[in-house]
């Protein structure tokens, strides 16, 4: 039987019969996971698929980026107090304000994605609670979600990694830079990066990989682990894309 349409009068979303047939695929996961480059290698193997890149989609619409920092506002309340114990405890204690502040985002990013006009999309996004993708289904009914996951130390070595390969001496910047980051680390854990590595991982994971509520695995929602960066196969089963 073929869907013709879906109402959702509460919000005012209707799909229409080509975007009921849109096939989306919500690839997310934490910083350094390597979502972007599955996706990449999804939509460069699998010409039928493409791969949309949620930062460079919000980056380049200005409504959009008005809206994210707008919504980034509560990103402290999301982070919590570094060193807190309880961090996790604290965090949930703003989830309704960061729910307000960020589901006129998400339905805004939704709406847009609606617009484009390739059949077979991988979304490569945030997700920082469970209520986005309720959010998403409103929008898009048969969408998967994938999450990239990656053992949180591995995750760190990445990410400080990369920062190596954009360029960064980080012996030099945390002695010299006087952003906000740097010097809260010298007085924090004192002058010289040498001796303090480990503490400057414990920084980043506060500062870029705080609390995300786990995505359960359930119908339409599956989990790629790329410890070894062979997420790729995983994904393309997911995907049922033979090779």
């Amino acid at each position: 039987m073929r869907l013709v349409c879906l109402q959702v009068s509460a919000i005012g979303v209707t799909a229409t019969p080509r975007q009921m047939e849109q096939q989306i695929v919500y690839l997310t996961g934490f910083n350094a996971s390597g979502k972007t480059t599955l996706g990449q290698y999804i939509a460069r193997t699998h010409k039928e698929w493409h791969c949309v890149d949620g930062d460079e989609f919000v980056s380049n619409d200005p409504e959009l980026l008005e809206a994210v920092q707008h919504a980034s506002r509560v990103i402290s309340l999301m982070r919590g107090t570094f060193g807190n114990e309880h961090l996790i405890d604290e965090v949930q204690q703003h989830n309704a304000e960061v729910r307000t502040a960020w589901e006129p985002f998400f339905r805004a990013v939704f709406q847009k994605l609606k617009q484009v006009q390739q059949r077979q999309i991988v979304f490569v996004y945030h997700c920082w609670r469970l209520w986005t993708l309720d959010v998403l289904r409103e929008y898009f009914p048969t969408s998967k979600v994938v999450e990239v996951q990656v053992t949180r130390s591995l995750l760190l070595d990445r990410f400080v990694n990369r920062e190596v390969e954009d360029g960064w001496d980080h012996e030099a910047r945390w002695r010299d830079d006087q952003g906000e980051r740097f010097a809260m680390l010298r007085e924090k854990y004192g002058p010289e990066y040498k001796g303090n590595e480990d503490n400057y991982k414990k920084f980043i994971e506060w500062r870029f990989f705080f609390y995300r509520e786990p995505i359960p695995e359930a119908q339409h929602n599956y989990v790629v682990d790329n410890d070894h960066f062979d997420g790729a196969q995983q994904l393309e089963k997911i995907l049922s894309l033979g090779r």
